[in-house]
C-alpha cells in the first residue's frame, strides 16, 4: 500500500511543541477519562467528557466552540492519512475540556486495534468521536463537492486506519450502488463496516460475492460490484 499524496513521513510519537498542561483542577495530566470520574469536577474536566457536557459547552461557551472550530479546520486542511497534526493541534486547544478531548482522541488511535500495516495510516491531532457507533472516527467528515444528476457520495468507515472513506456511487432504481463496476478491498471494508482482518479472513474462505480470487494473486484484490450488493449485508449498509 503506497502511502496517501501528502504523507510527510512524521512519527505519530513526535512530542508536540505545546505539550498539554495537567488539570488546573485536579493537578492530573489531562489523559481524557481521568481517574475519580464520579467525584464533583467541573465541566472542564476531563472525566467529564461525555455528549451532554460536550453539547451544552458548545452552545455556551465561546471559547471552547471556537477552539473545536479550529480544531475541525485543522483536521480538513491535513487529510493526508498518518500525519501529525499534534504540535499544533495543542498550541490551539488551550481550553481544558478542549485539551481533554484532543488528547482522548489521540488515545484512541493508539489503542483501538486493528490490522497492525494499517494503523500507521491513523493521525494523530485530530479530534474523534468518543462515543458509539461511531467511536475513533473523525469529527471532521471529508468536505465532499457537487456532483452530477444520478450520483451520490457516501461516507463509509474505515476501522483501522480511523478514517472516512468517500465514494461516489449512482442512484438506482434498485438503491445506491459503487459508480466502478468493481471495487477494491478498502471500499470494500468500508462499505461493510467492518475491520481489514475480517474481511481478510471471509475472503480466504470464499465467502464474499462478487470476489476474484484471481487478483489476490495479484496483490490487488477486486470485487464486482452487481455480485457484492446480492449480499445482504452490503444490502442493508446501503439501503
Amino acid at each position: 500500500m503506497q502511502p496517501p499524496s501528502g504523507f510527510d513521513g512524521k512519527s505519530s510519537t513526535d512530542p508536540p511543541s505545546c505539550q498539554p498542561p495537567t488539570c488546573p483542577t485536579c493537578g492530573q495530566p489531562l489523559q481524557g477519562e481521568g481517574a475519580d470520574a464520579s467525584s464533583n469536577q467541573p465541566e472542564s474536566h476531563p472525566a467529564r467528557l461525555d455528549l451532554r457536557t460536550i453539547t451544552d459547552r458548545l452552545a455556551g461557551d465561546a471559547e471552547f466552540a471556537t477552539q473545536i472550530e479550529r480544531l475541525i479546520e485543522l483536521s480538513l486542511a491535513s487529510p493526508a492519512w498518518g500525519a501529525n497534526l499534534r504540535a499544533d493541534a495543542y498550541c490551539i486547544a488551550t481550553h481544558p475540556l478542549a485539551k481533554a478531548w484532543l488528547e482522548r482522541s489521540d488515545e484512541l488511535a493508539d489503542a483501538l486495534g486493528g490490522r497492525r500495516d494499517l494503523l500507521r495510516w491513523r493521525r494523530r491531532g485530530v479530534l474523534r468521536h468518543l462515543h458509539p457507533p461511531v467511536v475513533g472516527l473523525p469529527l471532521a467528515e471529508p468536505l465532499r463537492g457537487p456532483t452530477p444528476p444520478g450520483e451520490e457520495t457516501r461516507l463509509f468507515e474505515l476501522h483501522d486506519e480511523l478514517e472516512w472513506l468517500p465514494i461516489v456511487g449512482l442512484r438506482t432504481p434498485e438503491g445506491w450502488r459503487p459508480k466502478q463496476n468493481t471495487i477494491t478491498h478498502t471500499q470494500a471494508r468500508a462499505i461493510l463496516g467492518w475491520k481489514a482482518q475480517r474481511l481478510d479472513t471471509r475472503l480466504s474462505r470464499g465467502f464474499v460475492p462478487g470476489y476474484d480470487h484471481e487478483s489476490r494473486s495479484r496483490r490487488e484484490v477486486r470485487i464486482d460490484v452487481v455480485d457484492f450488493l446480492s449480499w445482504s449485508i452490503v444490502r442493508k449498509r446501503v439501503a
